[in-house]
């Protein structure tokens, strides 16, 4: 199974039982002709249990629940994790939206995948990013319903504009950049030697 797949199965296994604690953020941009928004979540749980045999590892999160995750062969250095260690995931997510004046009809959609893990002998860990840009055609902008229509390579979208101040800036011809990121990373932690 390649890494990226490895890394978000483990990770859809840890969140959707519960298992780790969670800490969120989020963050929103806004200057003239630009806007960002993202939002980052922190992960962690303890070792408890290791069964080798099966590559199975049981991580209680801070708030006390417990979900049993196994780590294929992909994982490396998987006979360093210990009981104690602590593991911790981290996601972030954002959306840049960035005016371009005039230039409409050259659309773009530029697909990217990164990924890393640990070198043998380290601890174990990897990470993962996704990002897709695109570049697409104001063909539409109501003033009424706060909103603008986009035409990118494949499909149309309408965006809701809240901010007045945006909205003027935007006139059909014009074109929005757009570039979506979602990354995550995990690692294992060493417990502190007694």
């Amino acid at each position: 199974m390649p890494l990226n797949k490895t890394l978000s199965v483990l990770l859809l296994s840890l969140i959707s039982g519960g298992a780790l604690a969670a800490e969120a953020g989020t963050a929103f941009i806004a200057l003239p002709g630009k806007a960002m928004l993202a939002d980052a979540v922190r992960l962690a749980a303890t070792v408890t249990a290791i069964d080798p045999a099966t590559r199975t590892l049981t991580l209680q999160g801070d708030n006390g629940q417990a979900r049993q995750v196994v780590a294929g062969p992909e994982v490396r250095n998987f006979a360093q994790i210990k009981v104690g260690d602590r593991v911790e995931v981290r996601l972030l997510e954002s959306l840049s939206l960035e005016l371009k004046k005039g230039g409409a009809g050259v659309r773009t959609r530029v697909d990217s995948v990164e990924a890393a893990r640990a070198e043998d002998g380290s601890a174990p860990a990897g990470a993962l990013a996704r990002s897709t840009t695109v570049l697409a055609d104001v063909i539409k902008v109501d003033a009424k319903t706060h909103s603008i229509e986009l035409k990118g390579v494949s499909r149309k979208l309408k965006l809701k504009i809240d901010n007045p101040e945006q909205l003027k800036q935007i006139q059909v011809g014009d074109q929005i950049k757009g570039t979506y990121i979602d990354a995550l990373g995990i690692s294992v932690t060493p417990q502190p030697a007694k």
